[in-house]
């Protein structure tokens, strides 16, 4: 589970991602990095599970850590593809959420 602040913090730096034009804004390359980390660490704990249904309840459990980029990314409605948005997006198809 991530804090408050954690959340708050992914919900900021996802905005200022989806506002970026052509220049990078280094604190939002930063955050989406970490965040695409963080996907990956979680794409590879759900590796070593074969069960379809373990893989949803592992899924299931590791969106909340996610919800402050995902509602960030929202507000900001910048149109631009993000790979950790459409990954989730998925994954909260696998769980029913």
């Amino acid at each position: 589970m991530i804090t408050p602040a954690q959340q708050h913090w992914q919900n900021v730096m996802a905005q200022r991602a989806g506002r970026a034009n052509e220049g990078v804004d280094h604190a939002a390359r930063t955050a989406h990095e970490e965040v695409l980390y963080r996907l990956r660490l979680a794409q590879a704990r759900l590796k070593g599970v074969q069960a379809r249904s373990a893989k949803a309840a592992i899924k299931k459990e590791l969106l909340p850590d996610f919800s402050g980029w995902i509602e960030g990314t929202l507000e900001a409605d910048g149109g631009q593809q993000d790979e950790v948005i459409a990954t989730l997006m998925v994954w909260a198809i696998d769980c029913g959420d």
